[in-house]
Order: C-alpha cells, then structure tokens, then sequence
C-alpha cells in the first residue's frame, strides 16, 4: 500500500473519531450550568458546601472520541464540596444523597426528560436533545491533610520531583468513608 494510500485511512479514520467541536462546546456548556446552578443557594443545597464541578477523564484531558458501539457520549464530572463537609461529620451515602437530591431539583428545572439514573459511586443525568450524551457527577470532598501528606511521601519515594508531587497531593479529593 503506498504512503500517501496510509495517509489518507489514517486520515479518515481520525476524522471520524474527531468530536466536533459543536458537541465539545455543548457538553462544556452543560457542565458549567451545572456548576452555576450549584452554586445558586436558592436553589441547591450544596451551595453553601462551596461546590466545585470540573470534569475528569477523556474529556479533562481532550481525548474525547465518539462513542463506540452506542450513541451516547459520556462525560465523566466530579462535584467536589470544598468547605464545610467533612469525613468525620458526614457519610458518603450522605453526600451522594445530597448531591443527588440536587440533581434531581436541576433535572426537572432544565426539563431533562431522562430520570436521574443512580450508579455505584455516581449520578447519571442523561440528556437527549441535539446532542446525545450522559454526565456520570461523583460527589467529593478534599482529602484530608494527613491523607494528602502520605500520598504526597509515596509519590516522591516513587521519584516524582517534590513540587509536582506537592501540587498533585493539594488536588487529591475523596468520596469520603
């Protein structure tokens, strides 16, 4: 097979995993929404825990791809409360419940026909309008500092230069438990 035949598979075969940058922009839309919408003590509970909503996984990273084998486009996001909740006071069964009591409230304020879907570790609002795509929201907390200290200590004694090791360990979050 010639190199410019190669060329041209290789492509058209990246064209077609591209994710437009319509359905990008859409699902970054959506996610921000949701964080504002959080954040509205009017209307969230988890207002006042100084929510925090950013994605994770392909998207974070902008590897998105279209969905193989389904329709759906699958948007990985965590909800990490950043104040007032912690391990000691509160269970995760109690901050997925809170964050799941507040999707709800947003589901049927945004008129999403898809019932809130519950997962192991995570919510899943399910949208179907022009763009079909699901959001999977796990509630976090920040870990606690003794945590972040250890897993801080591993990742130098792995080898990992002291500032990364310090800027990832300030990032860590938990699902509480």
């Amino acid at each position: 097979m010639a190199d410019t035949t190669r060329k041209f598979i290789i492509e058209e075969i990246t064209k077609s995993l591209d994710v437009p940058d319509s359905a990008y922009e859409a699902a970054e839309r959506r996610y921000e929404d949701l964080g504002k919408w959080l954040h509205d003590k009017s209307k969230a509970a988890c207002a006042s825990f100084r929510p925090q909503v950013s994605p994770q996984g392909s998207f974070r990273l902008g590897t998105v791809n279209k969905p193989w084998k389904r329709e759906d486009f699958d948007l990985d996001l965590t909800c990490k409360l950043l104040e007032g909740f912690s391990k000691r006071v509160y269970s995760q069964k109690q901050l997925k419940e809170l964050l799941g009591n507040d999707l709800e409230k947003y589901r049927q304020e945004r008129a999403i026909q898809d019932e809130l879907e519950e997962k192991h570790r995570c919510w899943r609002l399910n949208y179907q309008d022009q763009l079909k795509f699901h959001m999977d929201v796990v509630p976090g907390i920040p870990e606690e500092e003794t945590s972040r200290l250890v897993f801080r200590e591993h990742m130098i004694q792995s080898g990992i230069e002291e500032s990364l090791a310090k800027a990832v360990s300030e990032l860590t979050s938990a699902i509480t438990d």
